[in-house]
């Protein structure tokens, strides 16, 4: 019978403490979620503050071209911000689970838009918050792209520039696929070409390297030889073809990480390792077209 009770007591125990454990994990939970609730809350209303003393800036006159209200819509996401150079910016995220916000100030670091949050930076929008934006101009159309990379692959193209996906297009804007040379800031013209960079790739591999998170990874390693042609500079990116067919190719972006003038280009991509090796003898270029 003392085992029976002894035996009893432990099982009793046992599931007491479970359902005490439970409980405080759930609470903990339940906290964790209001609180995040609290937040958005507070940047969506710090936001909506912002916004308006951004509009007020934005009516008034001598504001820099790039100063206004941009929007980027793609699939269920619709990302929009609203900019100026003294009352700083507001940016609003929305996409098919919910909706948040931040804003702060704007800092003109050289040619690009650094925004400074000055709100909870914990933001919930399922897409990068876009910290650097580079003004740029498609014929009459205004753009803001997602940092210097994306300037520089829009340069790469030979046929006046393209605008990358996940740009911000300004409200006034009235053509879908704009028109005309592709207008950048001063220290970004460098990068624009006339006519596509074409090599052949000489080498291609496996290389290891060390994510985000301290982990290791791999990513594809090509070396490209372009012959006389220098004007290849660290940051373009290149067409490289992956798969052929009778009917076309399959093509991957690789970037330019060291371009020595004689040397062959050294590009990296960073893939799905089940991607395939570009092969030896491919051609690739600057355009994708």
């Amino acid at each position: 019978m003392l085992r029976l009770t002894l035996a009893f007591t432990v099982v009793l125990l046992a599931v007491l403490t479970f359902h005490v454990v439970s409980l405080a994990a759930r609470n903990h939970a339940i906290a964790a979620r209001e609180a995040e609730a609290a937040n958005r809350t507070a940047r969506l209303e710090a936001a909506e503050a912002a916004k308006r003393a951004i509009l007020e800036e934005l009516a008034s006159e001598g504001l820099p071209e790039w100063a206004g209200e941009y929007v980027c819509r793609t699939g269920f996401t619709t990302e929009r911000v609203f900019v100026a150079p003294r009352t700083g910016f507001v940016y609003f995220g929305r996409w098919c689970a919910g909706n948040d916000a931040l804003a702060g100030n704007v800092v003109l670091d050289g040619d690009a838009l650094q925004l400074a949050t000055t709100v909870p930076t914990d933001l919930d929008t399922g897409r990068d918050f876009p910290g650097s934006l580079v003004p740029v101009r498609k014929g009459p159309e205004r753009f803001l792209l997602r940092g210097a990379r994306k300037v520089i692959a829009a340069c790469n193209e030979s046929s006046g520039g393209r605008i990358p996906a996940l740009s911000f297009a300004h409200i006034d804007n009235t053509e879908e696929e704009p028109v005309g040379r592709l207008v950048v800031p001063p220290s970004f013209r460098k990068y624009q070409l006339e006519t596509p960079i074409v090599g052949r790739v000489t080498f291609a591999g496996w290389v290891e390297y060390i994510g985000y998170e301290g982990k290791p990874s791999l990513r594809e390693h090509i070396r490209l030889d372009v012959g006389a042609d220098q004007r290849a500079l660290v940051g373009m990116t290149f067409f490289v073809p992956i798969t052929e067919t009778e009917s076309g190719h399959a093509s991957e972006v690789f970037t330019v990480e060291s371009a020595e003038p004689g040397a062959e280009l050294e590009l990296f991509a960073y893939v799905p390792e089940n991607t395939p090796l570009p092969r030896v003898g491919a051609i690739a270029s600057t355009s994708s077209r």
